[in-house]
């Protein structure tokens, strides 16, 4: 009896564990499940966010007038291979980052080419196993290595950027790097001294370098647009720094640039501002119309500025729109703004043509025109401007050979102020229309011209007005 009772409790104590048994068995493949399955939504989460990134740069390219450039039909057709990959080849897609070393090599192992998160490059073995990498999801941060070369990068989806290298002589290079979706930053760099991405057309938002005292070479030739420009160069030398065929669709601010023939922007859609150079000779800006403000100041050394296409200069809200060169004053500060302000006495240039030749293609000024003390040996400037909204002073230029100015102007509404010391003084030819305001003519102090009369005594010779 004994016996056939523990068998009955031996028989019910297995089937009561094993029981329970495969409840957890249960529990834990169900519980399995639920990660495989929140596995396959982050993933396809990683995904989305990789066709989102993808397609944010196709249309960003799309908004783009020159988007029917070679340059930008090879990058379109690169986003949409990587299109086709990430939809369709799920071993070529890594999910998540790469910092530590385990995640480099599984990353290697697995032949992935994209990776979903964050790439960081810290030290030189790390950058041999980036060899095929053509896309980061996140940012790209090369803060290590001494010859950082990423051969086949095609696209970052958020910032590139390079801080804190200190490896003496180091250089970058990316290879094939054509589009990055948010900004470039190469700041606090103690031994870069070389960035190369020759391939590189668009920066979605801010390019910024600053705090790089050995970079001298900084090679972007295929760059076509940035967001912003933010340079602070630090007066260190740099081999060159032509922007000329970039466009800067907000602001651009160049600053501390050292022993260079010109610094070039192409058209920038806000403010520009060039400040403290030395040994700079030249300026070069593609706009055909300021919208922002210009400002260039601290230009002891410069010997010419050039804005061949400039065709107007515009108010921009109350006070903005204006150029400003050597000047602490806006030049339209009570007129609402698209004016000019020059000041040419620290300059290093003594000839028209070389400092004011580009005034000769506007047509327009909607604010006033100041230009005030300088070392000018002769004037002709304006000459094809035929509308000034505000007023006109041109003051303390002394020695003047000729003075040739505003020969088109045909409406001024504002004052007209001349004051030179000048052998001949022409111009104004052209004008018609002067409703409001005076005009005063002071030529080697012995010259009066006003509404009511002319009086004209002394050796200058003076010539315009001559439709008024």
């Amino acid at each position: 009896m004994k016996k056939i009772l523990l068998f009955f409790t031996i028989a019910v104590f297995t089937i009561t564990f094993v029981g329970c048994v495969g409840d957890d068995i249960d529990d834990l493949q169900g519980q399995i499940d639920d990660l495989n399955n929140k596995v396959d939504e982050l993933k396809e989460t990683q995904d989305a966010a990789l066709l989102a990134a993808i397609a944010d740069m196709q249309a960003a390219i799309a908004a783009l007038e020159s988007n029917m450039d070679a340059d930008y039909q090879d990058l379109l057709t690169d986003l949409t291979d990587l299109n086709e990959v990430v939809k369709n080849n799920k071993d070529a897609i890594f999910y998540g980052n790469l910092i530590t070393d385990e995640e480099y090599d599984a990353f290697v192992a697995q032949g992935a080419e994209i990776v979903t998160g964050k790439v960081i490059v810290s030290k030189e073995d790390q950058v041999a196993k980036l060899a095929n990498l053509i896309m980061v999801g996140d940012f790209l941060q090369i803060e290590g290595g001494m010859n950082v070369t990423i051969p086949m990068l095609e696209t970052v989806a958020s910032d590139v950027l390079i801080n804190e290298v200190s490896e003496e002589g180091a250089v970058i290079e990316l290879t094939k790097l054509a589009s990055i979706g948010g900004e470039l930053e190469i700041v606090y760099n103690n031994a870069l001294t070389s960035v190369s991405a020759p391939a590189l057309v668009m920066v979605y938002e801010t390019l910024s370098m600053m705090d790089n005292p050995m970079l001298a070479n900084v090679s972007m030739p295929a760059l076509d647009v940035v967001g912003e420009l933010d340079v602070n160069g630090g007066f260190q030398m740099y081999n060159a720094f032509d922007l000329s065929a970039t466009d800067v669709i907000k602001d651009a601010f160049v600053y501390g640039i050292l022993e260079l023939p010109e610094v070039a922007l192409g058209v920038v859609g806000g403010n520009i501002t060039f400040a403290d150079f030395e040994g700079v000779a030249g300026l070069s800006v593609a706009n055909e119309s300021i919208t922002g403000d210009l400002t260039i100041e601290g230009m002891n050394g410069m010997e010419y500025i050039n804005m061949p296409n400039l065709k107007k200069v515009e108010k921009d809200g109350w006070n903005g729109g204006n150029i400003s060169v050597n000047s602490l004053y806006p030049p339209s500060d009570n007129n609402g703004g698209g004016g000019i302000f020059f000041s040419a006495d620290q300059l290093k240039a003594t000839s028209s043509a070389d400092l004011l030749g580009w005034t000769n293609n506007i047509e327009v000024v909607e604010g006033n025109i100041t230009l005030l003390g300088n070392k000018l040996t002769s004037v002709d400037a304006f000459n094809n401007v035929t509308t000034v909204d505000g007023s006109i002073n041109f003051s303390g230029a002394g020695n003047l050979s000729s003075f040739y100015a505003f020969d088109a102007v045909t409406e001024v509404n504002g004052d007209i102020t001349i004051s030179v010391n000048a052998d001949v003084v022409d111009g104004f030819n052209s004008l018609v229309n002067h409703n409001s305001g005076k005009i005063m003519m002071d030529a080697n102090q012995i010259m009066e011209y006003s509404l009511n009369g002319t009086t004209w005594s002394g050796v200058c010779e003076v010539n315009g007005f001559a439709s008024l």
